[in-house]
């Protein structure tokens, strides 16, 4: 018997009721990205359990004791390794699992907390950036290109340096988040609710500004 059989039993409905409200409540005021993530996660998690929808595996979840709950998350991460999948993204799953559950305890929808951790992840990747000469290389070329391209492609890079913005912040950014007069920039950072003030070095200021000009000069131009 698989081990989503052994605990298929059926939900009452008000279990099914609070779960989708859980679910819901879980994920009203994410970023737009979080959103997608969390979401995601918990769908493969409905479909392993063979349930019709995201808020009726968590409702399934909570209605269990502290000890088949947690069977049910070890299974799933055996599960997940067997299906090759990278231990980044089984620990993301597993964490969004957890979140849920902690805020059905918050809610007192449940009193169990899970007790299965993720898998170890090495760090490989080199995030230390292009450094200095490298960045000048690529502000180099971006303004070797045709005139918008080179306005727009100088900007992101200067934001990017300057800033340390992530690709996400920076290419979220709209026109009313410049202030130029007061060299102010609003960005919202990862994991962030609301907009936070950066102040503009000039460089960074100027390039945005070129780029604002540019754009109002050749739109509709496409890129």
């Amino acid at each position: 018997m698989s081990s989503v059989a052994i605990y298929a039993a059926p939900i009452p409905s008000t279990a099914a009721d609070a779960g989708a409200r859980l679910h819901a409540a879980f994920l009203a005021g994410r970023s737009p990205h979080t959103l997608r993530a969390y979401a995601a996660d918990l769908e493969a998690f409905s479909a392993y359990l063979g349930e019709a929808s995201p808020g009726a595996s968590v409702s399934h979840l909570i209605a269990l004791p502290a000890g088949e709950g947690n069977g049910v998350l070890l299974a799933y991460r055996a599960h997940m390794i067997d299906a090759g999948l990278t231990p980044a993204t089984i620990n993301r799953r597993l964490a969004a699992i957890r979140s849920a559950l902690k805020l059905a305890r918050t809610l007192g929808l449940t009193s169990w907390a899970s007790e299965i951790r993720g898998l170890k992840v090495e760090a490989y990747r080199d995030t230390t950036g292009p450094g200095l000469a490298g960045t000048r290389a690529m502000l180099a070329k971006a303004r070797a290109q045709p005139p918008v391209k080179a306005a727009r492609d100088a900007a992101l890079v200067r934001l990017m340096f300057d800033l340390g913005l992530r690709r996400g912040e920076a290419t979220g950014l709209d026109l009313e988040d410049l202030e130029p007069k007061e060299r102010r920039l609003w960005i919202r950072g990862k994991g962030r609710a609301q907009k936070e003030a950066r102040s503009l070095p000039e460089p960074t200021l100027a390039a945005l500004t070129a780029w604002i000009d540019v754009r109002a000069r050749f739109v509709p131009l496409e890129l």
